[in-house]
């Protein structure tokens, strides 16, 4: 069988390590001679289109080639100013690029295909021609039609590079030949009005005893706009008129004193080892596995000693426990955590099925939210001005974690074919039940914490959930990993693929958009389909968690006076004008 040899260059050398990385097993790094900074990296890899090949990954530093005038028209008085519009413009490859120019020749005479993988917008369009045309005069078959394609990536994760090598395009003529136009223009209009100006003011000029370098009056469109600002900002300066000022002093010393470090060093280490864990269970290693078991039951011990701290030996503890005195605080606060890694789970994972399997683009997903999103604020307001005119809340806490908890469970009917209406129907309990929810648990915490720490419990809600968001996004991408795999599994023909599809719920969407409208494609958007049905089962149990723990809970009576420490000082200052 023969194999192919495919030359790849990229824009960047951070760029060509990272594709490089992505692609091969087995990468054996080179560097070259007369640059730094550039490096070879050669491995193997099986191309959809040219099957086995020998790659060669390599990079440029941004342009290839310089533009300059030829020299007989260097000279500041060999011509008219205006003759440079119609001047011939040398194109070469400057003394700086030429050893990566070499590099790039040298392994071009064996290539069959030269892969080009600069940014996809108009520089980088150019930049591949310049590559191309560099890499033709060693090997004039790179130069012909289908010798040089092109990779279309707007990012460099794996799942992303490895969709990009497999569906190669060619590289846009016009956009490259935009740049080039620009660049001539630049040169010649830069040149021209530079000389014209320097030449023609240059008498009165040489009357001011300024030096050669001040001397020169140079053009650029991208001068003015800053010599404007910096003329208008002068005449700001001068027409400046005083007027008084507040100033705030902050007391930083004895509040950086105050700070609960060894807390916060057990609670974030512990929580981190806690999680980390959760993210790679049963996708990078088994739950069984002492890779898994260690960290979890490291974070567990830690977060016990955290417990343990904050209540017998800390000063000014980060937490403070006699916010957890009551029953109904306990509750209140699990629920918070509970209601934000549902929402925020719902929030992550809904636009990816818009996207995945509705095919929307990503403001269209944005917009398909609003049955959930539209429903969360409104209801939460409701709720909050019903409270202030009754008084009572517990009942909006029942109604709103039965709601939830029932909505989520109709998440679990959406399907591949679901109609618009029939998912914004779907959608608009559960987005009622956790708008309820959003005032009601702060009413709850705020009503059962001690009059001197209501401050500190309202601020603690926030903590909660966002502790809750982090752990929701988490654990719905472990369960989501999880579920994909064991449905491409199912497929044959989708099976050799599973591990690399299910590690990237986001970068799926991309694999799913690209491939043809065939079986596999139908069979992938089922598999994401029926993957996200186990999240939203997952987040319906949690929903029912919560709503069995609040009937635990008690309402207390909202009207009381809030004690604290925190303030402003005030302090009287007299200053003479």
């Amino acid at each position: 069988m023969v194999v192919r040899t495919v030359l790849c260059v990229a824009e960047k050398p951070s760029i060509a390590k990272a594709i490089a990385n992505h692609l091969g097993d087995r990468v054996i790094t080179h560097n070259i001679q007369g640059n730094p900074y550039v490096k070879n990296y050669e491995f193997d890899y099986t191309f959809p289109q040219w099957g086995h090949c020998s790659v060669t990954m390599t990079s440029v530093l941004g342009h290839l080639l310089s533009h300059e005038f030829e020299p007989q028209y260097k000279s500041w008085t060999s011509c008219d100013p205006s003759a440079l519009f119609d001047a011939r413009i040398e194109v070469f490859v400057g003394s700086n690029s030429k050893p990566i120019a070499d590099n790039i020749k040298r392994h071009a005479r064996r290539a069959d295909v030269l892969f080009i993988w600069t940014d996809c917008d108009r520089e980088g369009e150019h930049i591949g021609t310049e590559i191309r045309s560099v890499a033709a005069q060693s090997n004039q078959a790179l130069g012909r039609a289908g010798g040089t394609v092109r990779a279309h990536f707007s990012n460099i994760e794996r799942t992303h590079i490895i969709h990009a090598a497999h569906r190669p395009a060619e590289l846009d003529e016009a956009q490259a030949n935009a740049v080039a136009s620009r660049i001539e223009l630049d040169l010649r209009v830069g040149a021209s009005f530079t000389r014209h100006l320097t030449l023609s003011l240059r008498p009165v000029l040489q009357r001011g005893n300024l030096s050669e370098a001040s001397q020169l009056i140079s053009y650029g469109s991208c001068q003015f706009p800053t010599l404007g600002f910096i003329v208008e900002r002068y005449w700001r300066v001068r027409n400046f008129i005083p007027e008084p000022f507040w100033s705030i002093k902050l007391y930083r010393r004895a509040k950086i004193q105050r700070i609960d470090y060894v807390g916060t060093m057990l609670f974030v280490g512990s929580a981190t080892s806690l999680l980390i864990p959760v993210t790679w269970g049963g996708v990078m290693y088994s739950w069984i596995s002492w890779r898994t078991l260690v960290p979890m039951l490291i974070g567990a011990v830690g977060l016990i000693a955290f417990i343990l701290y904050e209540m017998y030996m800390a000063v000014d503890p980060l937490i403070p426990i006699p916010v957890f005195d009551s029953r109904t605080a306990i509750v209140a606060y699990i629920g918070t955590a509970l209601h934000g890694f549902v929402l925020w789970c719902l929030l992550y994972y809904m636009p990816l099925y818009f996207e995945a399997v509705k095919e929307y683009g990503p403001i269209i997903s944005g917009v398909a939210l609003f049955p959930e999103t539209f429903t969360v604020a409104p209801t939460a307001i409701l709720i909050g001005v019903l409270t202030s005119l009754t008084g009572r809340y517990q009942w909006s806490i029942y109604l709103g974690w039965f709601l939830a908890t029932v909505g989520m469970g109709l998440f679990c009917v959406i399907n591949v074919n679901t109609s618009v209406v029939g998912w914004i129907f779907l959608m608009l309990l559960s987005g009622i039940g956790l708008g309820m929810l959003l005032p009601a648990l702060g009413y709850s915490i705020q009503a059962s914490a001690k009059p001197e720490y209501i401050a500190i419990a309202v601020g603690l809600s926030s903590f909660f959930r966002a502790f809750g968001q982090a752990i929701g996004v988490a654990v719905g991408g472990v369960v989501f990993q999880n579920r994909m795999r064991q449905n491409l599994m199912a497929y044959p023909t989708l099976a050799p693929l599973a591990d690399q599809y299910s590690k990237d719920a986001a970068g799926l969407v991309e694999v799913i958009r690209g491939i043809p409208d065939t079986a596999d494609k139908q069979n992938l958007k089922q598999a994401y389909t029926d993957s996200l049905r186990i999240v939203w089962a997952v987040c319906c149990i949690f929903m029912g968690i919560g709503g069995i723990l609040s009937l635990l809970s008690k309402e207390y009576d909202l009207n009381q006076t809030i004690n604290t420490d925190q303030g402003i000082r005030r302090k009287e200052t007299n200053h003479e004008h």
